[in-house]
């Protein structure tokens, strides 16, 4: 039963272009290199087609990019021979179902979660499920980017990573985002790019403002980039859709009307395109009244003229 419960189909994230129509060798490329352009969330009609690249990157990377295993030890070899030695065998990797509670976005967990696994109750009996939580405690961090002391809830191995780290900020910092998996944490290394953008550390002390920006220079990003980090997708949709209220678009007769000025001055009327404007104006005038008065010939509901 556990196996199958591994091995049971799922519905793919990912747009999956039909087979009547043909992809093109770019498009296979760039489903290879950019997979985060490609998720069902990004390619709707809604605000989430039109966020930023680097967010949906973000995004991606959070939610489905790579984790290190945390609760087994990976195998090693790729093929297996048997005990008789006449066989090889694919060595299949199916890891171990973990589930990833709300509570692990308000503290710091080092990428554990909650392990679902079974345990046999007894012959003919079947299986049970069981639940293996990890040790959450209270504790606290220091922040050298922010300069204060902060108090969080973590794990034994969120603490032993940053150790190893030296520092909760080469933690945030070095880590990919799918093995932080928190929007604290992410939280936080916002605030720390940020303040790495705008020199806004340390400022009573500019030696030490240096000092730092030259230790974590390689981590640094543009702002507008940093801005999203850590935002939620629901967060992230009212945020563009914020900035799409801000932008609204010019009507086009101002466009035009500046058009038209420019033409103009660059082409200024003369005397003789004027009197043949006049010209050309009372003849309009008299076409349209004689045209007016062929139609009331033929306009029953019309006023016939007094004779």
């Amino acid at each position: 039963m556990a196996l199958y419960f591994f091995n049971q189909l799922k519905p793919s994230i990912y747009v999956v272009p039909s087979r009547i129509n043909k992809v093109s060798n770019e498009i296979k490329l760039a489903q290879i290199k950019k997979p985060w352009l490609f998720l069902k969330v990004f390619n709707d009609e809604s605000y989430g087609s039109r966020l930023p690249e680097h967010y949906k990157k973000f995004y991606w990377s959070w939610k489905h990019g790579p984790k290190q295993p945390v609760h087994y030890d990976p195998p090693t070899e790729t093929f297996r021979l048997s005990p008789n030695q006449e066989r090889v065998s694919l060595v299949e990797d199916h890891g171990v179902q973990v589930v990833y509670p709300e509570n692990c976005d308000a503290g710091l967990w080092g990428g554990e979660g909650v392990i679902k696994g079974y345990y046999h109750i007894g012959k003919y009996k079947g299986e049970n499920a069981k639940y293996w939580w990890p040790c959450v405690k209270r504790s606290v961090v220091y922040s050298e980017i922010l300069d204060k002391y902060m108090e969080l809830m973590v794990t034994e191995r969120a603490l032993t990573l940053i150790d190893q780290h030296y520092g909760l900020d080469f933690y945030l910092l070095k880590n990919a985002y799918a093995d932080i998996n928190s929007v604290l944490g992410f939280k936080l290394k916002r605030e720390m790019l940020l303040a790495l953008a705008n020199q806004t550390l340390y400022p009573d002390q500019p030696h030490v403002r240096r000092e730092i920006t030259t230790k974590y220079q390689q981590f640094m990003m543009p702002p507008e980039e940093v801005e999203w980090i850590g935002l939620t997708l629901d967060e992230a949709k009212m945020k563009q859709k914020k900035l799409e209220e801000l932008v609204q678009p010019e009507p086009l007769k101002y466009e035009f009307r500046s058009q038209l000025l420019e033409y103009l001055e660059e082409n200024p009327p003369s005397d003789d395109t004027r009197k043949t404007g006049n010209s050309d104006v009372s003849e309009n005038e008299e076409a349209s009244s004689s045209g007016q008065s062929w139609l009331q010939k033929f306009n029953p509901f019309g006023k016939k003229p007094s004779t």
